[in-house]
This record gives C-alpha cells, sequence and structure tokens, in this order.
C-alpha cells in the first residue's frame, strides 16, 4: 500500500496574486515547505524610522500605540495583543532577554514587532530571533497598520544593523498579509525565506441559526450528539456556565484547575497544574476579561465540574485554547457535549467562526467546516551553511522521520499505547 504524504500549502497557495502586488520572486519546492530567494535594502524606505524596547518600564510605556496598531491591523488577533504578549514575556520569559521594535512613519506608530533572542534553542534554533510562541499550536507575528512592505522593510534593516546575519522565525495566517509582504523584498544582499506550512486545523463557521449548522452536519454526526447528549442528561442534573467578566472568570478558573487536574493530561504533566502553566492562564483570563474577549465554559453534571473550554473571542473569532474534562466522565463525552453547546449559542454571542485548535480529531473534523492554516517563516542569510543544514532537516528529513514512524506505528498495532479514542472529547492539546 502507498501512504502518500498530505498535501501542503504550495507557493502559489500561500502567495495568491489577490494577495500581494506580483512581483517576480524565485522559488523552489523542498520537502514539504519550500524556499524564497529574496533581497533585502539595508536602509528602510524614506520617512521610516524603527524604535527598540528592551526593558520592562519601556515595554508598558508601549501599550497605547500597541492598542492603536492592533485596532488598525485587519489581521491582527489575540496572540498580538498587548495582554497576551506581556504576560507571556511577564511569566514564561521571565529574566530573559526580549525587543519590542516600533515602527513609525512621519512620526506616527505603523508597525510593531514582538521578539525573543532563542539563544538555547528553546523556541525555534539556536541564536535566532523569534515572534513569541511558546507552545505548539499558537501564532504570532508582525503588526502593520497600513502597507505591510515597509514595515517589513524598516523592520529587517533595522535587524541586519544591528543584530548582523541572524535568523528571524515568524508563525502567523497563511492568509496574514506578512506572507503575502514577502513577495516584495528586494535586496543588496541574499537572503533565504523557508516556509513551513504548520497547524491545519478545523474551524466550524457559523453563519446562520443552530439548526441551520446542525442540518449541514452528516446524519451520523447529528444522531450520535443527540446519543451522547440524552445519555449525559439521564446520569443527572446538568448545568452549563460562561464566564466573562474578571470577576466570574477568577471564579470559574478554580472550577477549570480541578477539571484540568482530573483530566487525562495530569498523568502526562501536561495538565495546566502540572505543568505549572496555571498562573499563566489565570493572568491571560484576569487581562483578556477587563477587555471583553474572556470566555470560559464550563459543564457540571449534579454541581460538579466534569468539562470546561477556556477561550478567546476576538473579532468574531472564538479559540478554543486549551480544554479538559473529568477522566471519570469520559463515556459521557462531556467535552463534545460543551462543545455544541457552545456553538449553540455561538450567533447569540457574536461569534462567527469557532477555532477548535489542537490536533484535529475526527469528531472536531466532523463539527467543522473549513480549516485554516498557520504557517512558519524563517529568514536566514543564504550564505550560512548552518541554516542552510537546518532548512534541510526541517524541510525534508523531519517530515520524512515522521512519516516513517508514523507508518511503522499503523503497521504494528494500530492506535498507540496511552492514547484515547477520537469520540471521547480529548483535549487535543
Amino acid at each position: 500500500m502507498n501512504h502518500r504524504a498530505p498535501r501542503f500549502p504550495t507557493p502559489e497557495d500561500l502567495y495568491s496574486p489577490a494577495a500581494a502586488p506580483s512581483v517576480p520572486i524565485g522559488a523552489r519546492r523542498s520537502g514539504e515547505g519550500f524556499t524564497l530567494e529574496c533581497r533585502l535594502e539595508e536602509q528602510p524606505a524614506a520617512g521610516y524610522t524603527v524604535e527598540e524596547v528592551s526593558d520592562l518600564e519601556g515595554f508598558a510605556a508601549l501599550r497605547p500605540a500597541w492598542d492603536d496598531l492592533l485596532s488598525a491591523s485587519p489581521d491582527a488577533d489575540f496572540f498580538l495583543s498587548y495582554e497576551w504578549i506581556s504576560t507571556l514575556i511577564g511569566q514564561r520569559w521571565a529574566g530573559r532577554p526580549f525587543h519590542v521594535l516600533l515602527v513609525r512613519s512621519g512620526g506616527k506608530p505603523v508597525g510593531l514587532a514582538p521578539l525573543l533572542p532563542d539563544q538555547d534553542g528553546d523556541l525555534w534554533c539556536r541564536g535566532s530571533l523569534v515572534v513569541p510562541i511558546m507552545r505548539p499550536g499558537l501564532r504570532s507575528g508582525i503588526l502593520a497598520s497600513g502597507a505591510c512592505e515597509p514595515v517589513l522593510d524598516a523592520l529587517l534593516s533595522h535587524l541586519h544593523r544591528v543584530n548582523g546575519h541572524v535568523p528571524l522565525y515568524v508563525r502567523t495566517r497563511r492568509d496574514s498579509r506578512m506572507v503575502a509582504a514577502l513577495k516584495s523584498l528586494t535586496t543588496r544582499f541574499p537572503l533565504e525565506a523557508v516556509a513551513l506550512p504548520h497547524s491545519l486545523r478545523p474551524v466550524a463557521r457559523i453563519d446562520g441559526t443552530w439548526e441551520e449548522y446542525l442540518a449541514s452536519r452528516p446524519g451520523h454526526v447529528r444522531t450520535e450528539l443527540r446519543r451522547k447528549v440524552r445519555r449525559l442528561e439521564s446520569a443527572g442534573s446538568i448545568r452549563f456556565v460562561t464566564a466573562r467578566t474578571p470577576a466570574e472568570c477568577d471564579g470559574a478558573m478554580e472550577d477549570l484547575l480541578r477539571v484540568e487536574a482530573l483530566s487525562w493530561k495530569d498523568p502526562q504533566q501536561a495538565s495546566l497544574p502540572a505543568s505549572g502553566a496555571s498562573d499563566f492562564y489565570r493572568e491571560v483570563a484576569r487581562r483578556a476579561s477587563e477587555r471583553g474577549w474572556m470566555r470560559i465554559y464550563l459543564l457540571y453534571l449534579d454541581s460538579m465540574p466534569i468539562a470546561h473550554v477556556y477561550g478567546v473571542a476576538y473579532r468574531g473569532q472564538l479559540m478554543a485554547m486549551k480544554t479538559a474534562y473529568d477522566e471519570a466522565y469520559a463515556r459521557l463525552a462531556p467535552g463534545i457535549v460543551l462543545f455544541a453547546r457552545i456553538l449553540e449559542q455561538a450567533r447569540a454571542e457574536g461569534i462567527e467562526e469557532l477555532d477548535f485548535m489542537g490536533v484535529a480529531s475526527r469528531w472536531k473534523r466532523e463539527f467543522a467546516t473549513g480549516t485554516t492554516h498557520d504557517v512558519g517563516i524563517c529568514l536566514y542569510p543564504s550564505h550560512s551553511l548552518r541554516c542552510r543544514f537546518c532548512s534541510a532537516y526541517k524541510l525534508s528529513v523531519r517530515p520524512y522521520l515522521k512519516r516513517r514512524v508514523e507508518l511503522l506505528r499503523r503497521n504494528g498495532g494500530g492506535q498507540a499505547r496511552g492514547s484515547k479514542p477520537e469520540g471521547n472529547g480529548r483535549d487535543a492539546d
């Protein structure tokens, strides 16, 4: 039997003519990604300046400009907000160096890039500059209120003058304008940009009523969902709670952490308490709730919390960042029932799309109406042998080894030891 590797976006997929002006640029496929040969101006476009902030006091002073840029950037999301980045740097990156580059045009802020020097290779590769991504599945990027090309040119020119030839890694949405802006880079010294498709995730778009959405799902999905709901209702009294305000979220976090500690993730050190991430997500919830973005969904059975979804609603999209259920109630599929409830009330909350995040399990694919892509982009000097070897490994060798391991696992007896069936609502983190 032939086992084909999944099809990933091609250069044409990522750089559609509608996304950016047509500029000749060389592209060649390599494994599951591709490389682009480009050049960069050593001086930024006229009228553009770059300020660099590397201390917490200066970071806090950026907030008004940051909020303005977040509101003005068409493709900004929560992972580029001051609330997320400041909490991440303050807690998950505490005591380590960081840089925030603010781009101005005519004195007005037009772009911003938070960057972490990855000195130990924890995020990407040793010695690179990386946008704040602290775990798989999360993205970050660069804010630009207007045209991306001059902002990106000013940032890269500044980095070249100050840091020399240092690799830069950005992970952002595939349809981000920053991805398309790579087409317009010109240079006097050679760079290469390696694009690695990342995080193909199911999303559910709610364009009409809950009934219309449910009718669009396959018949067996509707039947299975009704059966799961009846089974849960027959087990006791159920109650759904949504926390939005700071006070509500603070109380909800206690029950959320209890569910996490009783989930399948805890023995694997993947729950919030076991991984030491409780304080971080508690602080994110506090800051996001102050902006009206936070949503903590809880499902109770006979007054006991048995499932949760930790989500952020931003610009009509709900991102299910963390989910879990009490392992003792796995047969009742509380995670699936809770997600169905979230989708049912989505339109009333102004939510047009639910990003399930995490691994694309069977039930998520069945609930989904489409998919979304992220892409990781690494800019590095073409003369760097180390970067070329790293690129070849990440694009070709590692995907090949991963496919071989998956093939051997399938041929050796199916489901991996310790894994959970897809249909029980397991958290995909």
